[in-house]
């Protein structure tokens, strides 16, 4: 059985429908036309968003031609191995459970290569910079920016309160010469 390959988007751990499909021996789009039903019904649902299971995406085929496929969440790859029975099921669930905790491990372990650490807005400290998609980087960059634009801020603020402190130590001096 082929290893599930897990990567982010935006910020959301996801595998693709098209490496599912591989796995659980199913044409892909057979699985596409069960994820649209699995949507339907989480959309009629006022409590549920669709989005937190399947993302749509699209991909090239060999033709170079754009074709729909998911990107599968945890919660989505949960959905489609509850709806599967068997040893192709057992399987699956075992590896998509696999693949996503290495992954949440990965992210949750900081790990120092180079110069290769990001801070994030919420201060937790990730690596592999390069592992993220342009609009994850942006917004990293974005917040590294801002943080940047707060430091500078501050630095200039004591700079003028130190600017302060030493007028009026020179006053005092000024003061104490002048009295002698």
């Amino acid at each position: 059985m082929k290893n599930l390959t897990i990567k982010n988007y935006n910020g959301i751990n996801v595998t693709d429908s098209r490496e599912v499909a591989e796995m659980i021996d199913k044409r892909h789009d057979n699985l596409i036309r069960d994820i649209s039903l699995y949507i339907k019904v989480i959309e009629e649902s006022s409590k549920l968003r669709s989005q937190d299971f399947f993302i749509e995406s699209t991909y090239k085929n060999s033709q170079n031609k754009t074709q729909p496929c998911y990107l599968l969440t945890k919660q989505g790859c949960e959905m489609v191995a509850n709806k599967m029975t068997g040893e192709k099921g057992i399987l699956f669930t075992a590896e998509y459970v696999q693949a996503f905790n290495k992954m949440e491990e990965h992210i949750s372990r900081p790990q120092i290569l180079g110069n290769n650490i990001i801070t994030s807005q919420n201060g937790l400290l990730v690596t592999g910079y390069g592992m993220f998609s342009p609009e994850v980087k942006k917004i990293m960059v974005a917040d590294l920016q801002q943080e940047n634009e707060r430091l500078i801020k501050q630095r200039d603020s004591l700079m003028q309160q130190i600017a302060k402190n030493i007028n009026v130590i020179n006053q005092i001096l000024r003061s104490k010469q002048e009295e002698k």
